[in-house]
């Protein structure tokens, strides 16, 4: 009950003045008077809940202000679970919400992935490399993410922030690219019988790991975004 007292002590208050209104004027005011001051009950009421429920959704109070990135956010990252919950915080803010929510569908799906790998390949090797490295990219694409929502948070009023998100949009990008060649590596170790590999299915799965971590330096230099 208190989750929504809220929305409640909303509804009531606009209840209460739409029979205020009704009253005031009264059966003199005619029928289209009354009908427009019931319309408009109507829409504020829809409208508030409508407002309610999105941020309900988003895990906020309506008169929550949104996430403040700082310096505690980044020296309170020490696990992965960490990194998301900031992202779920950000997910409200609306110079970023749809990427934000984007990165976190990213990072569930490298988790299902990641499963699927262990599911179809043998332990060890060459895997688990792929594996961390992998991690270790769309957990630091998360940083830099924040890094730049931080940026975005502290421009003037007036100032353009466009360039600031396509940065993030190019955040996302890179993500899909490398899920993309993640899925890639599952196929191939899908395709290996036991584990001693031929030549062939070696080769091809050192060029893919090389590839991904040579994506991930490119990002960490900054030569990608």
């Amino acid at each position: 009950m208190k989750k929504y007292g809220v929305q409640i002590i909303f509804n009531v208050i606009a209840i209460l003045l739409g029979t205020f209104l009704l009253r005031a004027v009264g059966s003199s005011a005619g029928k289209p008077v009354r009908i427009i001051i019931i319309l408009a009950l109507l829409a504020v009421l829809c409208g508030g809940n409508i407002i309610f429920i999105k941020k309900a959704d988003s895990g906020k109070s309506v008169f929550e202000k949104d996430y403040i990135i700082d310096q505690n956010t980044f020296k309170n990252l020490d696990k992965p679970e960490d990194y998301i919950e900031v992202m779920k915080d950000l997910k409200s803010y609306s110079k970023c919400g749809y990427e934000a929510e984007k990165i976190i569908q990213q990072w569930e799906l490298f988790q299902k992935k990641s499963q699927t790998l262990s599911t179809v390949s043998f332990e060890g090797g060459v895997y688990d490399v792929v594996n961390g490295d992998v991690e270790s990219v769309m957990l630091g694409n998360m940083v830099m993410f924040m890094k730049r929502v931080a940026i975005i948070q502290s421009a003037d009023k007036g100032e353009s922030v466009t360039q600031h998100r396509e940065y993030l949009k190019q955040i996302v990008a890179s993500n899909e690219k490398i899920l993309s060649d993640y899925t890639n590596l599952i196929v191939e170790a899908s395709q290996m019988s036991s584990d001693s590999p031929t030549n062939g299915e070696v080769e091809s799965l050192q060029i893919l790991t090389q590839s991904i971590k040579d994506y991930r330096e490119k990002i960490e230099r900054g030569d990608i975004l």
